[in-house]
């Protein structure tokens, strides 16, 4: 993901979030490459639970939010919804 962002085009927008014990947004959609691969180095730590769901159903609201262009999901969990 690093050097995806690194690497990202100027019309090409990532957003993270984050669901450990609750999915909350980390990054709202950006194009900035440098303010993806620092939030991605800062705020990304594994702790407590895997809301896996409620993550997928925030992400998937922040998708619908999306009008041109294409739109793809990249999930990292550990697999368990807890």
């Amino acid at each position: 993901l690093l050097t995806f962002a690194g690497g990202m085009l100027p019309a090409e927008r990532i957003s993270l979030m984050t669901f450990a014990d609750h999915a909350r947004e980390l990054l709202p959609f950006s194009s900035n490459g440098v303010e993806v691969r620092a939030a991605l180095r800062g705020g990304l730590d594994a702790f407590g639970g895997t809301a896996l769901h409620e993550g997928l159903v925030l992400a998937a609201q922040r998708l619908q939010e999306v009008k041109e262009g294409s739109r793809a999901l990249v999930v990292l969990s550990d697999g368990v919804d807890t």
